[in-house]
């Protein structure tokens, strides 16, 4: 360093801790921007965590696990005379204060008593594994929402003590960097794209090096270098987020590696209730057992659903024999064509549980929410929505349902497409399946879009075909081709089974689900018996969704029957809710006429709109734009020192010399000497050889003469001499650098 060489602090060493007033304190520019520092990133990891819990619940509980801590952090680690406390007084206030804040925000209905506290220890503990095997977006349940409450309270408290306790730039935003790491992995599979989180994380790291740098002047030309880069700094780390996030978390196309899966392939809810289309000739054959009963507060033709069957081997058709616990949420679907043509309506239902058996839980489709005792231990099939119990069904059990039923408008699925769903299509190789396509395809002739396609073989089944409860059951290739061309008489099980296969060998992708009728009106509800039991096909239409069909002969019904509350059918060309509602649709015109449209559904009438702004949405708005105001204020003041210096360099030679003289003087000021307004240039040049020592530069006495010979003799100087002196300045400035360097900046 050109000979300069301090003398650890020199002489003057024992001014320094003097001359601040402060021994041990904390600078109160770093106390103020330590609490943006470490709020920031925390609360942008812990949005990280969008695709596994609803933002709505998620962000406040974010924000304020965030902002708790900080400010607790920023009142107990520095006593009231400026000097820093100790970090055990922030360690035991820690957990008081993060008890406090779970329990009003997350477990507010129950009263805080020490068995509270341990079970909000074990759902801590227990939580990581439940997010894993849960469907996403989890439920807004304190027992789930402590995880990322806690991951963004222990961020946001490591931070703040960092930012406070140290004078790094970078070392307050590593909590969140684990926690947003952790963030990520658990969400990778759920809903949404990490692309935005990433990018708005790896702003804030940006913010926090804009607002953690020092302030910017002549003496310290490093740190002037880093604030000048962090604009560019941030515009990079967005460009990094929106090129490389895609790629880890598999928004790309990709398979991203996703520990979810992995835990749902190793613990999965298993369903051994056995296939409910095997009972449905039991159930027929027994019509005054009674299964259910259902208590709704509107009730039209609904038909009940069990299970859904989806996958056919040429010898049964099956149910998923893999479903998700979800603690009583069921969610809203696999991602696919928005349905578009269809319009949904609230159903709420109380059913209680009579001789039905097995574990599949009937409801209206489609359910959004089950309460009662099941919930607990409820599993659903994340693509159908249907229920099912984890135990065995007990006769007397009763739960809730909350469902959104289609209703389905009849302009729309006439000629909408059907959806590209390649799983819903495929069936085993078989001479049989040949047989039925060909059976299909004369059943179908002159169709000229696909929802006249399934009527006409609808219709071609019901009037070929006798519905007989007697018939033996079997769904098989072989069953169905005896049923098909020999017997020609069977239940809903043959009828529906035959038509979902003929269905997709002519590419029509079809499942199966397994139901009930209505039911009989009584005074306390539907009563649903085993000579409601039914078997219907579904369609699956582009934009539109899955649309039920009825082939049985003997079960249409062209009127809502009278009962304990009705609602009409709905806007002119709509039927009403449940299965059906097909039947309604079903008509002699819609089979023969031609094709007249583009098949494009439009918008679903009546389309379900969310509420007004909530007022914590509000407060969350306006603190979140007050931050980014402030980050940019305070950027742009830590900015000013540069900008001041650009303006005192564009001076003329002598105005130069003066301004690197004042940078001098306010460096050495830095490393304890008097203020300089109060020196004469001799004094400060003095301060500086002691500082450096006997072999240390001499420049600064040098400069010192100059800069009385420009103040004193009207000394005109050259551009040389004015660039020598800010050359000076910058020696100054390093050497002192290193003094503080040399100090011991983080306490024991």
């Amino acid at each position: 360093m050109n000979g300069l060489r301090p003398r650890g602090l020199g002489p003057s060493a024992s001014a320094v801790p003097e001359a601040s007033g402060r021994p041990e304190g904390v600078d109160p520019r770093r106390r103020l921007t330590a609490l943006p520092t470490a709020f920031l990133p925390a609360a942008a990891a812990g949005a990280g965590f969008h695709r596994v819990y609803e933002l709505r619940s998620l962000l406040p509980l974010v924000v304020i696990a965030a902002a708790a801590p900080v400010v607790l952090s920023g009142l107990l680690s520095v006593r009231r005379d400026g000097t820093r406390a100790p970090l055990w007084r922030a360690a035991l206030a820690g957990p008081v204060a993060w008890l406090l804040c779970a329990w009003g925000l997350l477990y507010r209905r129950e009263s805080l008593t020490p068995g509270l506290v341990r079970r909000m220890g074990i759902d801590l503990l227990d939580a990581p594994h439940r997010v894993l095997t849960m469907i996403t977006p989890l439920p807004a349940e304190g027992a789930l929402l402590i995880l990322p409450f806690t991951a963004v309270w222990l961020a946001a408290s490591a931070g703040a003590e960092l930012a406070l306790r140290t004078g790094t730039v970078l070392f307050p935003a590593l909590p969140g960097v684990v926690v947003f790491g952790v963030a990520v992995v658990l969400g990778a599979g759920g809903p949404g794209t990490n692309v935005p989180a990433a990018a708005g994380f790896l702003v804030a790291v940006g913010l926090l090096v804009v607002l953690r740098a020092p302030r910017v002047h002549t003496s310290r030309p490093r740190a002037r270098r880093a604030v000048v880069a962090a604009v560019p700094l941030i515009a990079a780390q967005a460009l990094v987020a929106a090129v490389v996030a895609p790629v880890a978390t598999g928004v790309d196309g990709r398979t991203p590696v996703s520990l979810r899966a992995d835990a749902a392939a190793r613990e999965p809810a298993y369903v051994n209730g056995g296939n409910p289309l095997d009972l449905v000739a039991s159930w027929l054959l027994d019509p005054a057992r009674p299964l259910f009963k259902v208590r709704a507060a509107e009730l039209a033709d609904q038909d009940w659903r069990l299970a859904v069957l989806t996958d056919f081997d040429g010898s049964t058709w099956s149910p998923p024999g893999l479903l998700r616990p979800t603690g009583g949420r069921v969610p809203g679907g696999a991602a696919g064509t928005p349905e578009a043509g269809v319009r949904r309506v609230p159903l709420d239902q109380r059913i209680t549980v009579q001789q039905l058996g097995g574990v599949w839980l009937p409801s209206a489709d489609r359910p959004v929410r089950v309460t009662g005792p099941v919930a607990d231990r409820l599993a659903v099939d994340p693509d159908t929505g249907a229920l099912a119990d984890t135990a065995p069904i007990r006769d007397g059990d009763s739960y809730q349902v909350a469902s959104r039923v289609p209703v389905f408008d009849a302009r729309l699925v006439q000629y909408a497409p059907t959806a590209v769903d390649p799983a819903m299509t495929r069936l085993p190789d078989s001479p049989t399946r040949d047989l039925l396509r060909e059976l299909g395809q004369q059943a179908t002739q002159g169709s000229t879009f696909p929802y006249q396609q399934a009527l006409r073989l609808a219709a071609w089944l019901r009037e070929g075909h006798v519905f007989d409860v007697q018939a033996a059951p079997g769904h098989t290739y072989r069953s169905l081709e005896f049923f098909l061309t020999e017997a020609k008489r069977g239940t809903s099980e043959q009828f529906a089974a035959a038509f979902a296969v003929m269905a997709r060998s002519l590419g029509l992708p079809t499942r199966l689900v397994v139901g009930f009728h209505h039911g009989t009106a009584t005074p306390d509800g539907w009563q649903v018996t085993g000579a409601d039991a039914v078997v219907w096909p579904e369609v699956e239409f582009a934009g539109v969704g899955w649309v039920p069909f009825q082939p049985t002969p003997g079960q249409r019904v062209t009127a809502a029957p009278a009962g304990p509350a009705a609602v009409p059918s709905g806007p002119e060309g709509a039927a009403a809710p449940g299965a059906g509602a097909q039947r309604l649709l079903d008509d002699a015109q819609i089979i023969d006429a031609p094709h007249q449209g583009s098949g494009v559904p439009g918008p679903a009438a009546g389309g379900g709109g969310g509420g007004g702004l909530r007022w914590w949405w509000v407060l969350v708005v306006v603190g979140v734009a007050g931050l980014v105001a402030w980050a940019v204020w305070a950027g742009w003041r830590a900015l000013r020192p540069w900008r001041m210096r650009r303006a005192e360099r564009r001076g003329s030679p002598a105005a130069q010399v003066v301004a690197a003289w004042r940078r001098i003087g306010a460096s050495l000021h830095g490393a304890g000497m008097a203020a300089p307004g109060t020196l004469t240039v001799a004094e400060v040049a003095e301060f500086w050889d002691g500082f450096v020592g006997e072999s240390g530069d001499r420049s600064v006495a040098a400069l010192a003469d100059l800069v009385n010979a420009v103040g004193y003799a009207g000394l005109e100087p050259d551009e040389a001499a004015a660039a020598e002196a800010w050359r000076t300045a910058v020696r100054v400035a390093e050497a002192v650098a290193v003094g503080e360097r040399m100090r011991v900046r983080v306490p024991v």
